[in-house]
């Protein structure tokens, strides 16, 4: 993730995006729980750095690197998905984006995806596909109690960035931060790289969201690799202070 921000920012702004991360609760507490969606955040980031530089550059070899990224994330866990369907779907509202998927080296990376989980396939098949139908699990639940844990998934979140807004805007001054956001976010329309951070923010979020509508209990946990995009969306917005 270091090295992800620092290719495409100011190399200074690698370094709050780094230290973020290991003052978190999902590097500290809940690692100590031996959370396993831990073993989750390399891969995630893998998949995070080869869509970016397949869709900007659209190297055969940036294809496939995707492509094993997104096959070695799901032997770590099929969650790895939330952020893959979030970049093509979301991605498509820019024109070249757009474009890149709808191109050959596309399909050469689910090709190269489905060759590395084909085992992995082969073996839940042999255990009755266990795995898979935990992953797909879910309750038959009232209303009330969706509203409660979409809210209470969506307020750890908010109380996660929380955390970084209170830690930055003591470094840097409430105001002052208040308008680097505000200029950050106009900066979107102009800046792929920072448009790319917040899908894979987002994207996820909202399809963990949307699932507790169909039955599915959200976790805390689950938003352990989700963590990495909001931090290098808060260190981005610390990029545009002069100090």
């Amino acid at each position: 993730l270091f090295w992800f921000i620092a290719k495409n920012s100011k190399y200074q702004v690698a370094w709050p995006a780094l230290v973020a991360y290991l003052v978190s609760p999902f590097a500290t507490y809940l690692a100590l729980q031996v959370n396993h969606n831990l073993g989750v955040m390399p891969f995630r980031v893998f998949v995070m750095i080869t869509a970016w530089y397949a869709l900007e550059r659209a190297r055969m070899s940036d294809w496939i690197l995707l492509g094993a990224s997104v096959g070695f994330g799901l032997w770590a866990k099929y969650q790895i998905l939330f952020v893959v369907f979030s970049i093509i779907l979301l991605s498509l509202y820019r024109p070249q984006w757009r474009q890149r998927w709808l191109s050959a080296g596309a399909w050469i990376a689910i090709f190269f995806s489905l060759l590395l989980v084909t085992p992995h396939f082969f073996d839940i098949s042999q255990k009755g596909f266990t795995t898979l139908f935990f992953a797909v699990k879910h309750e038959d639940v009232d209303l009330i109690i969706v509203l409660f844990r979409l809210g209470e998934f969506l307020l750890d979140i908010l109380l996660f960035n929380l955390g970084f807004a209170i830690a930055l805007g003591f470094i840097l001054g409430y105001r002052e931060l208040t308008i680097l956001t505000k200029t950050w976010v106009k900066t979107l329309k102009n800046s792929p790289f920072d448009l790319y951070l917040l899908i894979t923010a987002i994207g996820p979020v909202t399809i963990v969201l949307f699932a507790t509508f169909f039955g599915v209990r959200p976790r805390i946990q689950w938003f352990v690799p989700m963590s990495i995009s909001f931090i290098a969306l808060w260190a981005r917005i610390a990029l545009l202070s002069p100090k």
